[in-house]
């Protein structure tokens, strides 16, 4: 057992020096804002209404309610800040690394060929995805699950006994409900009972192929587990049945044929691994027959040496079988031609065949046996190091799309992200440049269509955001956000009737989204009709109880002056700055949560008010939401860019995020700007851990000394 616990710890200790950079990583916008920052089952911790709605069915998400439950607990734990959230998909990792090598090492009664398949699973890159994703916490929360439904199998066939079995039972539940790929969870442990576990003759010297039947019966309960995850995966994905992106049976067929060869050649060569691989328009006849015939070779082969040499037939039925369901023969939401994450549990069964074809050439050859181990271990910290580097893509948006679209081709995800990112920072020219780049390598890419209308509504022109929404939503007519975009720009056009007719639509596809009824009381208060309005405020409470800014509005009615007067001249730009003045006073007498609620009815009516933006970011930065508080201070200087305020505050938040050098580069730019509040950067709080930074000490000696002249507009 001593082997066994300094192997464990050496795991372990390598895993996490591997990973530990992810502790500095920030939330991405690809689907972490889904799943974690924007989820309301997420956000508000880990209560009794956010199970409720975990187990709930969305159009936003995939259901996986234990997976959604952990993040909301993280929240519970440490608040909306990405750090230790991400550390935690490391501890799962980890521990489904350590649950494998037990595994094995209860079924085959070997250590180092276990060791080598666990550590092989802990640290080869194509892993890296699935751990360093927040989003992809379902990955490794099943994996754990999985490892350990491994476990208490082995435990079971040794032992048996009820309550072992209900250990396995309750651990695929469990998986299940994480994660759909668990689906396979019993076919994979028929294919154990054969090897490692020999419970058939081929398999060893026990048995026979007549105890075939009874291995059958005995997964019945799991296999009713999998027909349920298959209907409840049916039923949850079929919320994305209008998302663009799925395509035609055929060509997902000649896909699956050939990813299946570009899997085994990312486990053999793993470099230039993307974030996202776009589908084919078309797949090479060629390509499809090659990969058939390999696919089918490599299946003959390791069945012919099967009873010589078991774990490969093992270890290939275990690939095939585990990446069955990620093929992409059924498609939801927007899918790849192939992806990283869908090798985290199929990959084992080649590091598995790996692993123990190598202590068999050991063995039969003991002259060779110190070359082979040292090969091993030097393979294992070869792919440490690739996985460490893999890892560092993985710190930002921008990083990581930019890899994507530097080793992929034609890539319109990766270019709608990195314009996406450019938006974020206000640098809507460049975030042009990108939407555009992505439309052009896919026309039908709606996603970008709507983000550029978005630059166009930041920009001022509303005509040609409505054109642009108009665009995107022929080409994807299910989507809610788009609808309520579009009219927020005809609101702007002053076409009232319209809104509420793209209101409406939204109101289709999202009932239960409050601010679809909020913005429809909004476009009634334009259209005089108070009445209305307070129907529609009251909706939106109704669907949502807690939503603040309905429950703000509702109670402005019966307010004589805090809403447009009907048949009066005002504008929204007008009433967006009345409702700024009254966050102002409230934000003066401390009232820090309503005068939140005054800035983001401001920021309704007039999305480009700058100090409306950084103070609500500002808000959102004491009660320690950082993704709100980088929304809001990116939405000011987009805004702004040369906003004094916004841009402290920005370096601020790089700051109490992890970010120091991207800390100092903003203060520089408030330097730049104007800022000269010497005395404020050398004690406010949230900038202690930059100080120690010569550049931070450098940046000092540009601004004047304490007692010198003071900016004239104060950042916080």
């Amino acid at each position: 057992m001593r082997r066994e616990a300094i192997i464990s710890i050496l795991l372990t200790v390598l895993t996490f020096a591997v990973y530990a950079s992810v502790g500095n990583h920030g939330f991405l916008s690809f689907d972490d804002n889904l799943y974690v920052t924007e989820n309301p089952a997420v956000t508000g911790g880990l209560t009794g209404d956010a199970v409720a709605a975990a187990f709930s069915f969305s159009r936003s998400n995939y259901w996986h309610p234990l997976t959604t439950m952990s993040h909301a607990l993280d929240v519970s734990l440490f608040g909306l800040v990405p750090g230790p959230q991400h550390l935690v998909n490391v501890l799962f990792h980890v521990y489904a690394v350590l649950l494998l090598f037990i595994f094995f090492r209860l079924a085959t009664g070997t250590v180092w060929p276990s060791a080598l398949v666990a550590a092989l699973f802990a640290l080869h890159p194509v892993n890296v995805e699935s751990v360093a994703w927040l989003a992809e916490r379902k990955s490794v929360l099943s994996g754990f699950f999985f490892m350990g439904g491994l476990v208490c199998y082995a435990l079971y066939v040794r032992k048996k006994g009820l309550p072992l079995y209900l250990a396995v039972f309750f651990c695929m539940l469990a998986g299940i409900l994480t994660k759909p790929s668990v689906v396979t969870f019993p076919l994979i442990l028929l294919v154990a009972d054969w090897w490692p576990l020999q419970r058939l003759a081929d398999g060893g010297e026990k048995g026979g192929l007549a105890d075939l039947e009874p291995l059958v019966r005995e997964k019945i309960p799991l296999l009713f587990l999998s027909l349920f995850s298959v209907f409840i995966s049916a039923f949850s994905m079929s919320w994305f049945k209008n998302v663009p992106g799925t395509e035609s049976m055929g060509l997902r067929a000649e896909n699956a044929v050939v990813s299946l060869f570009r899997y085994l050649g990312e486990l053999a060569w793993p470099v230039n691994l993307a974030a996202f691989y776009p589908f084919p328009r078309h797949v090479p006849a060629a390509a499809v027959a090659a990969s058939a015939l390999g696919i089918c070779a490599i299946t003959a082969g390791v069945f012919w040496v099967r009873k010589k040499r078991p774990y490969l037939l093992f270890g290939w039925a275990w690939f095939l079988i585990a990446v069955s369901p990620m093929l992409g023969l059924i498609q939801g939401g927007l899918w790849p031609s192939m992806a990283d994450r869908f090798l985290y549990l199929p990959a084992v069964g080649i590091f598995a065949a790996l692993a123990f074809g190598l202590n068999d050439a050991a063995k039969s050859r003991p002259a060779a046996a110190k070359g082979i181990f040292g090969a091993a271990v030097a393979a294992v910290l070869l792919l440490s190091a690739l996985t460490y580097r893999q890892v560092s893509f993985w710190k930002d948006d921008f990083t990581l799309f930019s890899h994507a679209a530097e080793v992929t081709d034609g890539n319109f995800v990766a270019y709608n992200n990195i314009g996406f990112d450019y938006s974020r920072k206000g640098d809507l020219d460049s975030a042009e440049t990108f939407f555009r780049k992505a439309i052009a390598a896919n026309p039908e890419d709606a996603f970008a269509l709507r983000n550029l209308a978005d630059v166009g509504l930041k920009k001022g022109d509303a005509n040609l955001a409505a054109q642009l929404y108009d665009q995107s939503i022929a080409l994807n007519p299910g989507d809610p956000v788009t609808y309520k975009k579009y009219a927020k720009a005809l609101v702007g056009l002053k076409d009232y009737e319209g809104a509420l007719a793209q209101l409406e639509k939204a109101e289709g596809l999202a009932p239960y989204d409050p601010e679809v009824y909020n913005n429809m009381g909004i476009v009634r208060i334009y259209q005089s009709d108070a009445v209305l309005a307070r129907a529609m405020f009251e909706k939106a409470l109704s669907v949502a109880p807690g939503y603040r800014l309905a429950r703000e509005n509702l109670e402005k009615l019966s307010t004589p002056g805090a809403l447009p007067q009907a048949g009066g001249e005002q504008t929204p730009q007008d009433d967006a700055r009345t409702h700024y003045q009254a966050a102002l006073l409230l934000d003066q007498k401390g009232d820090r949560k309503a005068a939140a609620a005054e800035y983001e009815a401001a920021l309704l009516l007039s999305p480009g008010m700058a100090d409306a933006a950084n103070n609500l970011g500002l808000f959102y930065l004491s009660e320690k939401n950082l993704p709100k508080a980088r929304e809001y201070f990116l939405r000011a200087l987009s805004a702004d860019a040369k906003s004094v305020a916004a841009l402290y505050n920005m370096a601020c938040l790089e700051s109490v995020s992890g970010n120091p050098d991207e800390a100092v580069r903003r203060l520089g730019q408030a330097a730049d700007a104007g800022f000269s509040d010497r005395a404020l950067a050398e004690t406010d709080p949230d900038l202690a851990p930059v100080r120690e930074l010569p550049a931070f000490t450098t940046l000092m000696g540009r601004l004047p000394k304490a007692d010198g002249p003071k900016q004239s507009e104060p950042a916080k």
